[in-house]
């Protein structure tokens, strides 16, 4: 009688056909704060879809749900008041990340492997293969069944998350274990050795923490007690902490704990349940049954929590206890030589295990080849030849899963011996424990003594710098007050002269008093201000603010360009200083600050708190000790610089007199924005954008401050390529034709009209596929000197068309942890130097180009500063 068909919960072939699902919201015009109370809805929808199996309904949701949270992040409210999106969203945003990655990678190995199970199936059909002994193991999707007693990580997760279900979790693990890393949501700690107590005793023994909790267990839904009625059925988690710790770590205390060290010496009671091997039979036979501790299987321990512990421990229950063969204790109880003798031949044996497990992975190795060539080789055989070929075939298969079996059974004797090796390895380490323990207290007591030493030092060397520091103020002032000394000596010569001539003659009267009426020029620009803020850059080696790397790297380049320097160091922004802004010219000023203390030669580093503490004050995220991005914290510096400095006063303006559209544009732009910023970095590029159907296009002319060049697919690459790239027209779908007065396919081209006197250069390592962020560490060739743009300007007659390479900002690691340096080639002696935080060494020009090349600055040679700092 036939069965029923199982249907497969899959109802998709590919990632792509899910894409439609979930990549076609209609948000244009929505409340973004409406649009962030549905986000919780989806994402709990989403949990239920996982508990349930419905792994492709649960996709799609949590990728609608990461849409929805990408156009709540760009919208002008968020930005406006972003704490309290992230105070109602909380951690969410980052679970569903995590989410959407797992489900991304379970879902490609599955159809993957459903690609191939149907091109097999299909040679079956085609050349009627025996190869029904092929099992092919689908991959986890991270769902497991739960047994009625038992309940999966994703299934708990989901009644954490639920809002609706209270839940009391238990952890019978050791108290240090439990303090190492627990899961963050009600946990008590009730550790193993006390539960054999009975209930009755349980409270009194709990730790403090765990007692609170206790008391209020008879409010919960899911609870373990044997006093106390409870509300449902106990359940213990499937895979115990270790595979919670797998799925969820960011919702652990610590993801990555480290396993305590529990100083323990093995006493009668562990003896007496405990088996160790003789050392004649092992020597004799490892594969004799002896070498496994002789349990009684028929009895295994019961389980006894909602979180397994992560050790052996046996219960004190009687009727659950495994029996022991106790005629083999004496030989637990050998000195140290005869367990070292032992442990010398049970490593020895793991070895030879290990190395027969490896020949026979890469006999299984040749076999799966063998297999694959045979199949490929049935396609064009002859029908003789084809049974031939299922014979071989068959051999072959059933000599694969031979190997699988044998493979495991040398698995699991290699485990077993592992299991023997560190039961010798524990009574040895405790005896080198304590030789440890002396030389730790030896070391520490030396490390307080140099650090007490070093201290000392420390505060030696400032009062010297403070002493020396005093001695050039006297000097200065000494020489000050000569050189006025000898002004007034010549002031007071010129008078007596003037006295003692006639001053019958007018002229010579009015003379005589404009001589005697004139005081000595002073320059009173470099006066300090009495409103000047008082900065500590104390910048010495060890005083590095910490995570400030990207900053670091953006102000070098900076203070690298002979313009600015010129500009900050002689005073001259402020002149320029406009305060009636969002940032009060505060910006300005402390990047000011930071520049001259650079070429001041006073420090030989300096930790630059206050300008980062300025610049946290309008942007949050650079307050914080993270990471952050130096590309898109040199585009705000440049907004705030230029805001600072702008002495645009907004009034009328007459571009009708201009010539075209791009004159006029940039006309327009020039008189709102007069600011040194804008006449060094900024530039103007076009953009059109045609229609397919009736070539109707729509042109507008942006500003810009730095090029983002995406960087092709390949090891290798220039860039010529990048802006080759960056000007060839795209197609896009969507755009709404003002002539066709519908939605249509377009070509969108990018055009550059005016190149400014510093040409920035973002090379886009990072990227996004689908939700998941890479980096592209590719090499990138780009000139030193001469940089010819002629070619990719095609608008007007260009004043800057060659550059030089002056510095660059370099990107080392990934997207989630990484570090920033700068190579600039010094204006003053013309070398080029690596600045990594406080350290800066000479380099060669040959060491200049890398694969961290991230953020490249131009400058034209036809604009020059001369002069530079000393």
């Amino acid at each position: 009688m036939a069965g029923k068909e199982n249907k497969s919960p899959f109802k998709f072939k590919s990632l792509e056909e899910l894409k439609p699902h979930y990549d076609r919201l209609q948000l244009a015009g929505k409340n973004p704060r409406d649009l962030m109370h549905k986000l919780d809805k989806i994402f709990k929808t989403a949990c239920e879809k996982m508990a349930n199996e419905e792994i492709e309904d649960a996709y799609i949701l949590i990728m609608k749900y990461l849409n929805v949270f990408s156009f709540i992040q760009k919208s002008d409210d968020f930005k406006e008041d972003s704490k309290y999106y992230k105070a109602m969203l909380g951690k969410q945003p980052k679970d569903a990340l995590k989410i959407a990655e797992n489900l991304h990678k379970n879902l490609s190995e599955y159809y993957s492997m459903v690609k191939n199970i149907e091109a097999s199936e299909h040679k079956k059909e085609k050349g009627n293969f025996k190869n029904s002994n092929l099992n092919i193991e689908m991959p986890d999707m991270r769902v497991q069944k739960e047994s009625k007693s038992t309940v999966t990580s994703a299934k708990l997760f989901t009644m954490l998350r639920d809002g609706i279900t209270k839940v009391l979790l238990m952890d019978t693990r050791p108290q240090l274990d439990f303090e190492s890393s627990r899961i963050k949501d009600n946990m008590m700690n009730i550790p193993d050795e006390i539960i054999t107590t009975g209930a009755n005793m349980l409270e009194k023994q709990l730790p403090e923490a765990s007692k609170n909790l206790w008391k209020l267990r008879g409010t919960y839904d899911q609870i373990w007690d044997v006093n106390t009625k409870y509300k449902n059925e106990i359940l213990i988690l499937d895979g115990g902490y270790e595979d919670w710790l797998n799925s969820y770590p960011w919702n652990t205390t610590n993801p990555k704990p480290q396993r305590p060290v529990y100083e323990e010496t093995i006493s009668e009671d562990v003896l007496d349940q405990v088996v160790y091997p003789d050392l004649d039979d092992v020597n004799a036979n490892v594969d004799q049954e002896f070498l496994k501790p002789f349990f009684d299987k028929t009895k295994k321990p019961f389980k006894r929590s909602l979180i397994e512990s992560d050790q052996d421990e046996f219960p004190s229950d009687q009727s659950t206890r495994p029996s022991f063969d106790r005629a083999k204790k004496a030989a637990a109880i050998k000195t140290y030589e005869e367990r070292k003798s032992e442990l010398a031949n049970l490593l020895n044996q793991k070895v030879k295990e290990t190395s027969e497990a490896l020949v026979i992975e890469k006999t299984m190795l040749d076999n799966e080849k063998e297999l694959q060539e045979t199949i490929k080789e049935y396609k064009n055989a002859d029908e003789v030849k084809k049974k031939i070929l299922e014979e071989k075939e068959e051999k072959l298969l059933m000599k694969v899963e031979e190997l699988k079996e044998e493979s495991i059974l040398k698995d699991e004797k290699i485990k077993e011996l592992q299991k023997i090796i560190e039961i010798y390895e524990k009574k040895d380490i405790e005896e080198m424990a304590r030789k440890v323990e002396d030389e730790e207290r030896r070391i520490r007591e030396a490390e307080i003594n140099e650090k007490i030493r070093l201290q000392e030092e420390e505060k030696l060397r400032i009062a010297k710098e403070r002493e020396e520091i005093e001695k050039i103020k006297m000097l200065e002032r000494k020489k000050l007050e000569e050189k006025y000394k000898e002004k007034l000596e010549i002031a007071r010569s010129k008078k007596k002269k003037v006295s003692d001539n006639n001053f019958t003659n007018p002229s010579n009267l009015t003379l005589a008093n404009d001589i005697y009426n004139k005081v000595p020029v002073i320059n009173r620009s470099n006066k300090p201000r009495l409103d000047e803020k008082i900065r500590q850059f104390n910048g010495v080696k060890g005083n590095v603010v910490r995570n400030t790397c990207y900053l670091n790297s953006i102000v070098q380049c900076i203070s690298n360009n002979p313009a600015l320097v010129k500009y900050f160091c002689d005073n001259l922004y402020r002149n320029d200083l406009h305060k009636g802004n969002k940032t009060k010219g505060e910006v300005a000023e402390e990047l000011a600050a930071l520049v001259k203390t650079l070429w001041s030669g006073q420090f030989r580093s300096i930790a630059c708190r206050d300008f980062k503490n300025t610049v946290g004050m309008f942007k949050p995220e650079y307050a914080t000790y993270e990471q952050q991005d130096s590309h898109e914290f040199l585009t705000f510096l440049m907004d705030w610089l230029h805001n600072d400095l702008n002495k645009s006063t907004f009034g009328s303006m007459d571009s009708e007199k201009l010539d075209n559209d791009m004159e006029k544009a940039w006309w327009d732009f020039k008189k709102k924005n007069i600011s040194l910023i804008s006449t060094l970095f900024y530039g103007l590029q076009k953009s059109t954008v045609s229609c397919t159907k009736c070539d109707e296009a729509s042109v507008t002319y942006e500003p810009f401050s730095n090029l983002s060049l995406i960087i092709p697919d390949s090891e290798y690459s220039s860039t010529e390529q990048c802006l080759g790239l960056y000007l060839k027209s795209e197609r896009i779908s969507g755009w709404r034709c003002p002539k066709c007065k519908e939605f249509r396919d377009a070509e969108k081209k990018t055009d550059i009209c005016i190149l400014p006197p510093i040409l920035i250069i973002h090379l886009k390592r990072f990227h996004y596929i689908e939700v998941l962020s890479r980096k592209r560490t590719s090499f990138v060739d780009f000139p030193l000197t001469d940089l010819n743009m002629s070619q990719y300007v095609g608008c007007i007659k260009q004043r800057h068309i060659n550059y030089d390479l002056y510095a660059i900002s370099n990107h080392y690691g990934t997207m989630e942890g990484g570090h920033y340096t700068a190579y600039c080639k010094s204006p003053l002696y013309k070398r080029w130097y690596k600045f990594d935080d406080h350290e800066v060494f000479e380099i060669s020009s040959n060491d200049v180009k890398s694969n961290a090349a991230y953020i490249l600055f131009y400058t034209s040679i036809n604009y020059r500063i001369s002069d530079p700092p000393s």
